[in-house]
């Protein structure tokens, strides 16, 4: 009975570690895509600041709105990202599919203007 409860200790104390490691590889999983994320931000900061001055200097009023909404999704970007703390392990495969589209779709978009 005794080594019955040995083993059973042992086991609960490797199933809590087990966990313990989870939670940290998890927690640099999400601090690591966080960094990631905002090195991109910067990058598309840059680019907005160029889109608004060729707007301005066309004097073209709707690429400048354009733009103004641009600013708005990078801002919400930028909020969904700051939110990124102790989420389950399934809502941060989740948000992270989400952050990652949403910032694809906003350089994409800033491309486009870009090019115009």
């Amino acid at each position: 009975m005794k080594l019955l409860l040995t083993i059973l200790t042992a086991g609960i104390f490797l199933a809590a570690s087990h966990a313990s490691q989870t939670i940290k590889g998890a927690k640099q999983d999400i601090e690591t895509f966080k960094k990631e994320m905002s090195t991109q931000l910067d990058s598309i900061e840059a680019q907005l600041s160029e889109l608004q001055t060729k707007a301005k200097e066309r004097g073209n009023k709707a690429q400048e709105e354009a733009v103004t909404e641009l600013e708005k999704s990078r801002d919400q970007l930028r909020t969904e990202i700051g939110k990124l703390k102790s989420e389950t392990r399934e809502r941060w495969k989740s948000l992270k599919k989400e952050i990652s589209g949403s910032m694809k779709n906003l350089y994409s978009k800033i491309q486009e203007s870009l090019n115009d």
